[in-house]
């Protein structure tokens, strides 16, 4: 499948998705549960410094897509990850996704797979493994409104706040394992309560 033909096809169960999240160029599918897709940075997300951009995360997930049968009027939707991890940084224009359904995991409104990102070296930058999308009708995913721009108008108000005390008192109070991700190991330590 060519980027095109593959979009269509997600169109089609409803689901709109923005030049920012369209990374997906070319498609190969190795039999019903193997899929290979090349990857590329659209112009539209060329000055956006990420390190991992949503788009390109999303479009990694999204070749599940071709590696399933659904009708017309049914979406995946991301439901959880048994682990995720991070081995590289993500660099360059091109990028492989490689996704491998689980035969026999799941019921029949739920898709099992591992998905590993690749760079065009062949380098493994990120996988997740047990990855679990959802079947949904896709009429679930609009929100029919009487009054369409009853939730277009908000405000935003922004407060200083201590970083560090805002989140050591959410854990605390949380308690639990947490993940912290920050700009420097510095930030991330002065988030972590010490006992």
């Amino acid at each position: 499948l060519v980027s095109a033909d593959f979009y269509r096809e997600l169109w089609q169960s409803a689901i709109g998705l923005g030049a920012r999240f369209r990374w997906v160029k070319e498609v190969w599918r190795d039999g019903p549960y193997r899929v290979l897709a090349r990857l590329q940075r659209p112009q539209e997300a060329h000055n956006e410094s990420y390190r991992l951009h949503p788009g390109m995360l999303d479009s990694v997930l999204q070749v599940l897509v071709a590696a399933i049968e659904r009708q017309a009027d049914q979406a995946l939707v991301p439901f959880s990850f048994e682990s995720f991890r991070w081995w590289a940084p993500v660099q360059g224009e091109e990028l492989w996704s490689y996704v491998s359904r689980r035969e026999n995991e799941g019921d029949a409104n739920e898709v099992v797979s591992d998905v590993s990102l690749f760079d065009a070296e062949g380098r493994l930058l990120a996988e997740a493994r047990g990855f679990r999308a959802r079947r949904i009708e896709s009429r679930n995913l609009l929100r029919a409104k009487a009054n369409p721009l009853e939730d277009a108008v908000y405000a935003v108000e922004w407060r200083r706040a201590d970083e560090a005390a805002a989140i050591a008192s959410s854990a605390s109070s949380l308690g639990g394992r947490w993940l912290v991700v920050g700009a420097t190991r510095r930030r991330m330590r002065a988030c972590v309560p010490r006992s």
